[in-house]
């Protein structure tokens, strides 16, 4: 990532806040892993806005007990 303006990440599955660039595919395409769930994806940008929960059902917090 020589070069490249960083990009402030932030995985919306595992909240990690680091990825690795792995290289690009035949076609030329970016290929990027987060560091926290080995997610694949193409642009850091883009998948930092995705958000797998919509808005009706909150996001699972992991950090407190979740069963009851």
């Amino acid at each position: 990532m020589s070069g490249e303006k960083p990009v402030a990440f932030h995985c919306p599955i595992c909240r990690s806040r680091v990825y690795h660039a792995l290289g690009q595919t035949r076609s030329g395409l970016a290929i990027h892993e987060c560091a926290g769930c080995s997610i694949l994806f193409r642009d850091p940008v883009k998948f930092t806005r995705f958000e797998p929960y919509s808005g009706t059902i909150a996001a699972p917090d992991f950090r407190q007990q979740w069963r009851r």
